[in-house]
C-alpha cells in the first residue's frame, strides 16, 4: 500500500512500564481506538515507537498493535522516540 507523503500522522508510543501516549499525550486503549478510527477516516498513517524494543513487550504493546491492525491503517515502526527513523526488515 502506497502512503501519501502528506497523509495525516498519528504518533503512538508504548513505554516499557506500560504507559501509552498518542501524539504525546497519555492515552488508553479506548481513546486509542477513537484516534485510530479518525486517522483511518482521514487515510492517514501510524508512526509507532516502543521503548526497549529489544526486550519483551509490555502487554499493552500487543493490544496496541492489534488495534492498529483492526483499523487497517498503514504503520511505520521507529526505533527512536522522536520518530526520526524507520525500522525496515534486513
Amino acid at each position: 500500500m502506497e502512503v501519501n507523503k502528506n497523509a495525516p500522522v498519528l504518533k503512538i508510543a508504548v513505554f516499557s512500564d506500560g504507559r501509552l501516549t498518542v501524539d504525546g499525550a497519555p492515552a488508553s486503549i479506548q481513546s486509542l481506538r477513537k484516534s485510530l478510527q479518525k486517522i483511518a477516516d482521514e487515510h492517514g498513517v501510524v508512526w509507532y515507537y516502543r521503548e526497549a524494543a529489544q526486550k519483551a513487550p509490555p502487554p499493552i504493546a500487543t493490544e496496541v498493535i492489534n488495534r492498529v491492525i483492526e483499523a487497517r491503517v498503514p504503520i511505520r515502526l521507529s526505533a527512536k522516540p522522536d520518530y526520526s527513523d524507520a525500522v525496515t526488515a534486513p
